[in-house]
């Protein structure tokens, strides 16, 4: 790593590079298994949101529950449905005789990000502080800061991220998502997990703040694979009539509803010509499910 300065406008600004000397490392470290998260996550969780899990292994082991084995088909059929309802909602507020323009971040926001926040807290909460739109807004401002804070520059060197965070803050209390149905059984039980140590109210809230933070991680992805599929119209094609084809021939004939929905495995992924050859190596043995509405 090497810490360079940048000259812009009047004022220096330090900025810390990476640099990857031979090519044969950057290959090594692509291809090693066994780096260890937890130091970043305590320098993430310390120097931005100010709070440290208790005993996090064991956090993950009584909680990471709610993410595994079954939990997941619960959680992806909870995901698909909010999904479903983002897209449903932005097709009843535009005009169907009318083309609509909008920019692809805003797309996102409106589909993408509002399925990530609902399947965190929950669609029964949402109030003028406490929003997917409000809080995408603000995590946009908080990130341009994001790598200056995690270094552990003074917070007070950006009043902008500082504002954007306090706002961040305004959430329903722990005891209300307990409460909520809505909440995900992750964030449910997680909030337990840390009731048990007696963290205060706010040191909670981080908590929640770091869940959503990492699920973002899934959100750029997600725009960049819509990005690129909009930019390659054959890409497009051949993805779309890939998934329609397998949801056409796995839907049960007897299933006369609007909506249906069907599942793949990984190895039925990976038979896949389009998506199968360009994804991501799959490691679990759960089943996805895909949504489609006939």
């Amino acid at each position: 790593m090497l810490w360079i300065c940048m000259f812009g406008n009047d004022n220096p600004m330090w900025q810390l590079v990476d640099l990857i000397p031979l090519i044969g490392l950057f290959t090594f470290c692509s291809k090693e298994k066994s780096f260890d998260f937890e130091p970043i996550q305590e320098q993430v969780n310390g120097n931005i949101f100010g709070f440290q899990v208790p005993e996090p292994k064991k956090m993950i082991k009584v909680v990471g529950k709610t993410t595994r084995g079954s939990a997941i088909i619960k959680d992806i059929h909870s995901f698909s449905g909010y999904l479903d309802k983002a897209y449903t909602s932005l097709e009843d507020h535009t005009p169907s005789n009318d083309w609509v323009t909008d920019s692809l971040d805003h797309l996102a926001n409106k589909t993408l990000f509002k399925t990530i926040f609902n399947s965190i807290f929950g669609d029964d909460k949402e109030t003028p502080n406490f929003n997917y739109k409000l809080y995408h807004d603000n995590i946009r401002v908080f990130h341009k800061y994001f790598s200056f804070l995690w270094l552990g520059l003074p917070h007070c060197l950006f009043p902008e991220a500082t504002e954007a965070v306090g706002k961040l803050f305004d959430q329903p209390t722990p005891t209300e998502f307990i409460e909520s149905e809505g909440t995900s059984d992750y964030l449910r039980e997680a909030i337990k997990y840390l009731q048990s140590y007696n963290l205060t109210e706010k040191e909670i809230k981080c908590h929640n703040l770091v869940f959503l933070h990492i699920n973002i991680n899934t959100f750029k992805i997600a725009t960049w694979c819509l990005y690129q599929l909009m930019n390659h119209k054959a890409a497009m094609a051949a993805v779309r009539e890939e998934l329609d084809d397998f949801i056409q021939s796995h839907k049960d004939e007897d299933y006369n509803g609007e909506d249906t929905f069907v599942s793949i495995s990984p190895k039925e992924l990976d038979d896949l010509q389009t998506l199968g050859k360009h994804k991501s190596r799959w490691k679990t043995h759960a089943t996805i499910l895909l949504h489609k509405a006939f």
